[in-house]
């Protein structure tokens, strides 16, 4: 009797025991994946190549900061796509501008897997999930917090096309060209960023930004209609103050800071001439809209609002994240927003003319309208230069 109630007292261990054996699976070798025999080099903007088997399998865009818009944006080969993203990256394209152009893709379930990159934010990835996909090449970025070393370590083709240490228009220059080269069109890439720098040079020729000489003072914030001390502002050496303030003729008001959370304090003692919302209306933070922001009691004192000159930015979250196509757009908007007298109101023609050759689509004024937000501007100075109808009047008084 004593004996079995001795052994009976020894039962805990059973357990311990099984998480142990279970745990010895960890040390197990991963799998590895033989090169190709015969295939295509592709190298990454990270310098390192890929042979990609042909007949070409397709492509599977990994996790990590990469979004199906961006490839979508780069090669117009929505057909090579076997696999686009989790359920967020679903979400996040239901809203952006390229759902216009490839409305099949939202519908096509085995694109969506979301259990492919359920617990990849720290680098990990459900291995067999991955493999079962067996895709031509994965596509990703390359960095500590992505699954692309690990994927590396098993020998899958995975190539990189967005690094870490690049930004705004660096970023989308290097993108083009690795993702056309994956398609085996690297004509498309140059013929991208050709566009692209016809765009640039064409608002440059059209404001001459550096002959100005008062430039007006924006500021680049958001706040949080739930939770009064979210307040964000973009401040120094970021896309905005490097490339999208310069090129629009415009400065900073926030320069000397820091892109941080700030108070209504601090934004008071700024005092911007114009302000620039940025965030979304929807989703688990939304943000103020201009007119809320404009009747908020925090912001009654700025000269912004006295003006009503508070706007939402355009384009979020339609041209976000994106590629080379919507820097130039954007900057536009900023410069015609800015600079109503040097510009003709172009931005409504050139997103139109853009979807039209790029995409063969043929975008509707309602989706141009909520594309660069016109009822939420609607009580801002100026603003009406956006509408279909505004546009209009002013182009035909130009011509007069």
């Amino acid at each position: 009797m004593k004996r079995s109630r001795k052994w009976l007292e020894l039962y805990w261990v059973a357990p311990l025991a099984l998480i142990a054996l279970m745990s010895l699976g960890l040390l197990r070798a991963l799998p590895h994946q033989a090169p190709p025999a015969h295939g295509r080099t592709v190298t990454g903007d990270d310098g390192q190549s890929v042979v990609i088997e042909e007949p070409f399998r397709g492509i599977c865009l990994t996790y990590g900061f990469l979004f199906p818009n961006w490839y979508l944006e780069d090669t117009h080969a929505p057909d090579l796509l076997v696999y686009a993203g989790t359920a967020d990256q679903r979400k996040w394209f239901s809203g952006n501008a390229l759902r216009l152009a490839y409305p099949q893709l939202l519908n096509k379930e085995s694109l969506w897997d979301p259990r492919v990159f359920r617990f990849a934010h720290d680098g990990y990835i459900e291995i067999e999930a991955m493999m079962a996909y067996n895709p031509g090449v994965y596509l990703g970025v390359a960095g500590d917090y992505t699954p692309i070393p690990l994927m590396r370590r098993m020998g899958l083709p995975t190539l990189s096309n967005w690094g870490h240490a690049k930004g705004g228009e660096k970023a989308g220059l290097s993108t083009a060209r690795v993702n056309a080269a994956l398609i085996g069109n690297p004509a498309l890439g140059d013929a991208h960023i050709a566009e692209y720098w016809r765009d640039v040079n064409e608002l440059k020729q059209e404001l001459h930004p550096g002959n100005l000489t008062l430039l007006p003072k924006v500021l680049l914030m958001s706040a949080s209609r739930l939770n009064r001390r979210q307040i964000g502002v973009v401040g120094d050496d970021t896309d905005w103050s490097n490339l999208y303030y310069p090129r629009a003729g415009v400065a900073n008001a926030a320069s000397g800071h820091q892109a941080m959370s700030y108070d209504a304090e601090r934004i008071l003692a700024i005092d911007p001439e114009t302000i620039v919302l940025a965030g979304i209306a929807t989703g688990p933070r939304p943000w103020e809209s201009p007119q809320e922001f404009m009747h908020d009691p925090r912001w009654q004192g700025l000269q912004a609002v006295q003006q009503k000159r508070v706007y939402r930015m355009a384009g979020v979250q339609d041209w976000s994240p994106g590629g080379l196509m919507f820097i130039p757009m954007r900057t536009r908007w900023l410069a015609e927003l800015l600079h109503p007298e040097l510009l003709q109101p172009r931005l409504r023609q050139i997103l139109r003319d853009h979807f039209r050759n790029d995409f063969n689509t043929s975008l509707t004024d309602e989706e141009i309208d909520k594309q660069l937000r016109i009822d939420e501007n609607a009580g801002s100075v100026g603003y009406e230069r956006f509408t279909r109808s505004g546009a209009a009047a002013r182009n035909e008084k130009s011509l007069q």
